[in-house]
């Protein structure tokens, strides 16, 4: 299988259906050949996210944006990102 989008594609695939450790295994592997790959440092940034690493995810998310800012869930995904951060960074009202 040459064609990397058919990889990637395999990869979310496995992603979206809660294999995790398959998808990050792929991902990875892509990232060594193609370090600059804006949708699977995103997607990357994703499996971080759910895994509750913000900050690498924050990370990851960030540099698929600096690399093509133009793609939009990236974009969105960073915003949700802070947005939960600073929910989680509030204190808890005690009754």
């Amino acid at each position: 299988m040459d064609n990397l989008q058919e990889i990637i594609d395999i990869a979310l695939k496995y992603q979206l259906e809660g294999n995790i450790k398959e998808a990050e295994k792929i991902y990875k592997t892509i990232l060594e050949k193609s370090p600059d790959n804006p949708y699977v440092l995103h997607y990357m940034g994703l499996i971080f996210s759910t895994q509750g690493k913000h900050e690498l995810a924050i990370q990851y998310i960030s540099r698929a944006i600096s690399i093509n800012p133009d793609i939009l869930q990236p974009n969105y995904n960073l915003g949700l990102l802070f947005y939960e951060r600073q929910n989680l960074q509030k204190p808890k009202n005690v009754s």
